[in-house]
């Protein structure tokens, strides 16, 4: 190859480099942008009114209760960090400024429970209806068996105290039949 074939080579190379740098820098900004000169973070924060929406989760994993109300005072205006800082035992499902819904764990009290129907079939539950309950056992009870009468104290929830009266009060369902 002669020198004049690899001037213009070396020419062309120079060029192609200078151009791609150029357009590179153009592209992608050289400078970094001063941090006066960015728009402000805006984080959002929970509102006042906002619905707060618990559900009560036992070891089963399914949800027992869910209960929709209005977020405490003390919550408006922390963003979602400050939120999880604030209540670690939430499990934060959905955060918006407007609505919060919330996981918590919880275990049924007490040696009681109530029976309610599932699936067109009695179920015996350990803890309280409106609050933190898991099922123990679906029975072979069906519901269109009853009588209307326990029917709808079935449906409504049938509480008991002591685990020890469910066979009274499961005879005294089907008895009723």
């Amino acid at each position: 190859m002669a020198s004049r074939d690899r001037l213009i080579l070396y020419v062309v190379g120079v060029f192609l480099f200078a151009a791609t740098f150029g357009y590179t820098y153009l592209r992608f900004g050289g400078m970094p942008v001063p941090q006066e000169k960015l728009a402000p973070r805006v984080e959002s924060v929970v509102q006042e009114g906002a619905e707060l929406v618990l559900r009560y989760v036992p070891e089963s994993g399914q949800v027992s209760w869910t209960e929709v109300v209005r977020v405490d005072p003390e919550l408006v205006g922390l963003s979602l960090a400050e939120l999880r800082a604030t209540r670690p035992d939430w499990s934060i499902l959905s955060f918006s400024p407007t609505r919060l819904v919330v996981d918590l764990r919880c275990v049924p009290q007490g040696p009681g429970g109530f029976l309610r129907a599932v699936e067109g079939h009695v179920a015996i539950f350990s803890g309280v209806p409106n609050g933190c309950h898991e099922l123990l056992e679906l029975t072979n009870i069906s519901i269109d068996g009853l009588s209307e009468p326990a029917k709808d104290a079935v449906i409504r929830g049938i509480p008991f105290t002591d685990r020890a009266d469910l066979p009274e009060i499961l005879e005294g369902l089907t008895s009723t039949q």
